[in-house]
């Protein structure tokens, strides 16, 4: 638990004075805590510290630093004069050794053990009024942009939820490219994010691929619409975290796939828009998902308005459909597009034939009629009625014979109708086994690289635990040396105290024995003198 103290002064006719925000009591206690647990003992040396500042500004100073076994201190101050560095596990030398020869990649190199590489892209744009100074030099900003080749912007625009289930749209552009080095292959990448123009995640690794894949691309977005941890090294987990983390990791797999030709690697296959399946924060496939919907599964209200208009929208929808994988096309996809063509073209066939039927059976009627009106003239009553009775028969006869025919017609008709919607059936069914495929390869590819990660995230979580074992082991042989070296004190200095003990008492004795001597003779010598003053 860390506790905050802290004290106000402002600035009155050249002197410090108390400025209060609660009581007087508290600002006496909060200096005395000050006073008790920082380098400076008085009241008077910690203003001699303000009045060293200007007239703006922050001050940090650093006090009581642990040391090592080796009695070095935690931070390095010796080998940078112009910066301050860490020792220990987060000090990698490989890396540092590599700034030399890979100077575009220095702040990925230098960033977690060096404070002037990180306060250098500790913000992504530097206000005018606004310097850090380390060690008394100045910090240069640095832009991650000036740093990539290849570059090339995007914007995401999520739908953030606020307050009454609202929704609000949200822009982030996002700037992504090659590092200059990546024509060497080193294995750098990862995304700058920042927050209201402060770096939050520095070179945020989306992509975890078993081989080379996504070398070298780095980016630099800032997002507002994240919400930041307390302390600012992370965002919050959150539902909008993992979908701007898959969506990043959508767009180095397409970028990288697109480039990596041109830096050196193999060429590789190019992610489609269609081909990125939304997923949730556990990295399953959602099934409501619109984009995937539209394309492999027909719509139940495409049949109202006729068989032609259910398979031209049909035949329009067979190339978006196709997009979504390309190893999923089956090999007759041009017979089937004929067989889409011929079933298109049948109906209209039909209703010619009738429409050329009905032509026919007028124009003969018409011809009839005529024969009919000239015959009238030379003949009497009875051959004009059989001749009208003739023609009505054969007009009955022709009726009958068209109307069997559009019979006929219309039953192939309804017959090429079931053929075609038993053929619409079997094409959605495959579209679906299709879609499942995808799904299931999909889901597959994730939880293999999600399986990856974990193993990565493993190995080192292993490293790190040796390495705090052998410091453990360390700490215990340096504690188990000065107990014994305390031991063997304090062995000897009771053995001392016991010889002085001893020779204390020896002269004790010869002491008494001196007093006896000397009482004896001063015995000896009052008694002679007694006797000599005795008359003779």
């Amino acid at each position: 638990m860390k506790v905050k103290k802290n004290i106000d002064y402002e600035k009155r006719n050249g002197e410090w004075r108390k400025l209060l925000r609660t009581s007087e009591r508290i600002w006496n206690k909060n200096l005395s805590t000050i006073v008790n647990w920082s380098p400076y003992s008085t009241e008077q040396e910690l203003l001699q510290q303000i009045n060293c500042m200007l007239d703006h500004g922050t001050k940090v100073i650093i006090y009581n630093l642990w040391e090592d076994e080796e009695e070095q201190l935690e931070l390095d101050f010796d080998t940078d004069p112009l910066d301050i560095q860490i020792r220990g596990i987060n000090r990698d030398e490989r890396m540092i050794s590599m700034v030399q020869q890979f100077p575009n990649s220095k702040h990925f190199l230098t960033y977690q053990h060096s404070l002037r590489s990180y306060a250098s892209i500790l913000y992504l744009r530097l206000p005018t009024q606004f310097r850090i100074y380390l060690r008394g030099l100045e910090v240069k900003h640095h832009n991650m942009i000036n740093d990539m080749m290849l570059i090339k912007e995007m914007t995401y625009k999520p739908q953030i939820q606020i307050q009454n289930s609202m929704l609000r749209q949200a822009v982030s552009n996002v700037t992504i490219g090659f590092v200059k080095d990546a024509h060497h292959h080193i294995d750098v990448q990862g995304f700058n994010v920042y927050h209201k123009n402060r770096l939050i995640k520095p070179f945020w690794r989306v992509w975890n691929p078993a081989g080379s894949d996504g070398r070298g691309v780095i980016g630099v977005l800032e997002a507002n619409f994240v919400e930041p941890s307390h302390d600012k090294q992370g965002f919050e987990r959150t539902t909008v975290l993992s979908r701007l983390e898959s969506r990043l990791l959508f767009m180095q797999k397409n970028y990288w796939r697109s480039n990596c030709g041109r830096v050196g690697y193999a060429a590789r296959r190019v992610v489609d828009d269609q081909e990125h399946i939304p997923t949730n924060h556990n990295g399953l496939v959602l099934r409501s998902s619109p984009a995937v919907n539209a394309n492999l599964i027909p719509r139940s209200g495409e049949r109202s308005n006729g068989a032609s208009n259910s398979l031209m929208e049909a035949q329009q929808e067979r190339p978006q459909a196709s997009v979504t994988d390309e190893k999923a096309q089956p090999q007759d996809t041009a017979a089937e597009g004929a067989e889409y063509a011929a079933s298109k073209e049948k109906p209209h066939d039909t209703e010619s034939k009738e429409n050329t039927l009905g032509q026919e059976t007028a124009s003969k009627e018409n011809v009839l009629d005529q024969e009919t009106a000239s015959e009238k003239r030379p003949h009497e009553t009875a051959s004009k009625e059989r001749a009208q009775e003739t023609a009505s028969e054969e007009r009955a006869h022709k009726m009958t014979r068209i109307s069997s025919q559009v019979a006929s017609t219309s039953e192939g008709y309804q017959i090429k109708m079931e053929e075609v919607k038993g053929n619409t059936m079997e094409r959605s069914a495959a579209r679906n086994a299709v879609y499942m495929k995808l799904e299931l390869k999909y889901v597959s590819t994730c939880q293999n690289e999600r399986c990856k990660s974990l193993k990565l995230e493993l190995e080192e979580t292993k490293e790190k635990m040796m390495n705090l074992d052998k410091e453990q082991s360390k700490l215990i042989g340096i504690l188990l040396e000065e107990r014994t070296k305390g031991e063997m004190e304090e062995d000897r200095l009771k053995n001392s105290l016991m010889e002085a003990n001893k020779t204390i008492s020896a002269l004790t004795e010869k002491v008494a024995e001196l007093e006896r001597v000397i009482h004896t003779e001063a015995k000896l010598k009052k008694s002679e003198d007694s006797v000599t003053m005795l008359p003779s």
